[in-house]
């Protein structure tokens, strides 16, 4: 018995314990609460489930779910990600161009509020759900009836134009931007849409990953830089610091008045961490994609592990290829001999595709530096 206690009142110290959080898995993606202070059920939770997406359950939408952990803050991402006017800038010649900028005229259409706000512009509608959700909706043609006003009647043209109605293509952009510590955040994003959606089952995930991450790459540097610089100048009110006189401004602005209003100006870091940005690292750990991402992606992770080894095979290929050649010069035999040119070249063949594959990996599965001043 005196064995059995001890082993009892090991299970009970805390440090042989885990924390139990209140979390549930919705449309793939795992929630959970980390205040701790009313036990693992918690009320809050209960009575705030987590935003449902209605395209993620809707079988006419096709879609994929990936993530990818950054070096900047939680209200850095958020403020990128409801700022369209910096994609053709950050993202010169991968996702914009910077001769193609214009103005841009969002419009917030309602009260900003604990529960967050929409927007919108002449292309899309926006809806904030605090504190990590930002959805982007996209609605792409498609033909409305048109109905005389004041009757139940149909023109002829309405008729026929019923006949040639095209379900309206949509898309949608959705991200849920994750505090993880000072200067530290994590983006899980989806772009569900309800057209081309055979693309998802044909394609790799880790196809569209390379795009998305190179996207994340591009403009990533910078913002880690820009939290230091306001970091260095005080932390003065943002809206006293901040000049935004257009409208491209409008959700940012509006970002920034609900985490003033309703969140204290910051995430709560309950004492775990300082409030000062970490010291800033290499770029090449800025970017570190296979870190932030590859590790934590079963799709990149398992592409990376067939290349290496198709890496590999090539240079066994070419060793070989090579081994032949010179065994046929020690031992003539007349086959091989007449096929030794063709063997030399396919030996060097190997080898360059040898060294480009390496060199696809890691510019795809480990760095890719983008700079700025280069990319005319």
């Amino acid at each position: 018995m005196g064995g059995l206690s001890r082993v009892i009142l090991r299970h009970r110290s805390k440090r042989a314990c885990v924390s139990v959080y209140p979390s549930m898995e919705q449309q793939g993606i795992l929630w959970f609460w980390s205040d701790l202070s009313q036990g693992p059920v918690n009320i809050e939770a209960a009575a705030n489930p987590p935003p449902v997406f209605s395209e993620l359950s809707d079988p006419d939408f096709g879609y994929d779910i990936s993530l990818r952990d950054l070096e900047y803050s939680y209200e850095t991402l958020i403020e990128n990600l409801m700022d369209p006017a910096h994609v053709n800038f950050a993202h010169h010649k991968i996702q914009g161009n910077r001769k193609s900028a214009e103005p841009l005229n969002f419009t917030i259409t309602t009260k900003i509020a604990p529960s967050g706000f929409k927007g919108e512009d002449e292309k899309s509608v926006e809806t904030f759900i605090p504190p990590v959700s930002f959805l982007l909706q996209f609605t792409l043609g498609g033909n409305n009836k048109q109905h005389i006003p004041g009757t139940n009647m149909e023109t002829r043209e309405e008729k026929n134009s019923e006949k040639k109605a095209t379900k309206p293509k949509k898309v949608s952009l959705l991200f849920l931007c994750i505090p993880v510590s000072p200067g530290k955040s994590r983006l899980i994003w989806s772009f569900p849409r309800n057209f081309a959606t055979f693309l998802f089952k044909i394609t790799p995930p880790w196809v569209l990953h390379m795009t998305n991450n190179l996207v994340l790459d591009s403009d990533m540097y910078l913002l880690h830089l820009l939290e230091r610089r306001l970091q260095v100048e005080g932390p003065e009110n943002w809206f006293k610091r901040a000049y935004i006189p257009t409208t491209a401004d409008a959700y940012v602005a509006g970002f920034r008045r609900w985490l003033n209003d309703f969140a204290g100006g910051c995430p709560d870091w309950s004492g775990r961490f300082e409030d000062n940005l970490p010291p800033s690292p290499p770029k090449r750990i800025i970017l570190d994609r296979f870190n932030q991402h590859v590790v934590k992606c079963k799709s990149c992770s398992n592409a990376l592990k067939n290349f290496k080894a198709l890496e590999v095979g090539l240079q066994i290929l070419a060793i070989a290829l090579v081994g032949v050649v010179a065994a046929s010069a020690v031992v003539p035999f007349r086959p091989v001999a007449a096929l030794s040119i063709p063997l030399v070249i396919g030996a060097v063949v190997s080898t360059i595709l040898s060294k480009w594959l390496a060199h696809f990996t890691y510019k795809t599965f480990y760095f890719h530096d983008y700079n700025h001043a280069v990319v005319k």
